[in-house]
This record gives C-alpha cells, structure tokens and sequence, in this order.
C-alpha cells in the first residue's frame, strides 16, 4: 500500500491539536480512509458522465483547508484515482481529502484521550469523519 499523506504534517497536527504522539499505522489507516472516500466520489462522478473527480464529488462536508494544511500528497493522490477510475483530478480535491483526514484525525485524538492513552493508534482513526461516512 502506497501511503497517500504527508506523515510529517499528519505527525505535526496530531502534536499540536492533542499533544499526542502518533503510531506508524495510523498512515495506513488515513490511506484507507482516503481510498474509501476517493472510491465514493469517482463513482458519483461516472454516474454524471464526467471524466474529472471534482471536490463536489468527495462525500465529505468537511471545511475545506488552506494550502499550508494539505495533508494529502497530491501526486500519489492523483495516481490512485487515474488507476482506480480512469480519471482526472480536479485540484480541489486534495484540499477536501485534506480536510477529511484532518476531521478523522481529531477524532482519533479524542478517541485516544478517551482511553487514557498518550499515542494516536491505528484503531483511533476507525472513527469516522461526521459527514463522509
């Protein structure tokens, strides 16, 4: 599996939002999350007939985040939807992964104080952002 954030940024938000460290397994399960969520929206955009993933198709209400925020490495974003759906990528939607997994983060971060633990694990990120699934 191909890790698709940025660990260092992932690492960072985690520190400074919940003063957490974070697992190694955490990137896999935010590559996940974001594969799920990748999935969804190309399907939404094949049922209207286009060729590009656009940030309307990523089933997520989340606010969208700056460009200093991107948690998503584009490249290998873009890369996986060509692949998986043979289309394009709108450049919003890095910005509305990005705004995913900062939401399944905190989450996680409030999972994780919930059980007294000082590390962000894997098992924290299963809890789901509000609105994308």
């Amino acid at each position: 599996m191909e890790i698709l954030v940025v660990a260092s940024k992932v690492k960072k938000l985690v520190k400074e939002k919940g003063d957490l460290a974070t697992s190694s397994g955490v990137y896999e399960e935010l590559t996940r999350h974001i594969e799920k969520i990748c999935l969804g929206g190309i399907e939404k955009a094949k049922q209207e007939g286009r060729k590009t993933l656009m940030d309307r198709d990523i089933p997520c209400n989340c606010t969208a985040t700056d460009e200093a925020d991107i948690l998503i490495v584009a490249s290998k974003a873009k890369k996986y939807i060509k692949e998986q759906g043979d289309i394009n990528t709108s450049g919003a939607v890095v910005g509305a992964l990005s705004a995913c997994v900062k939401e399944v983060c905190l989450k996680g971060i409030e999972h994780a104080k919930a059980d007294g633990r000082k590390t962000l694990m894997d098992r924290d990120i299963t809890v789901p952002c509000q609105t994308c699934c």
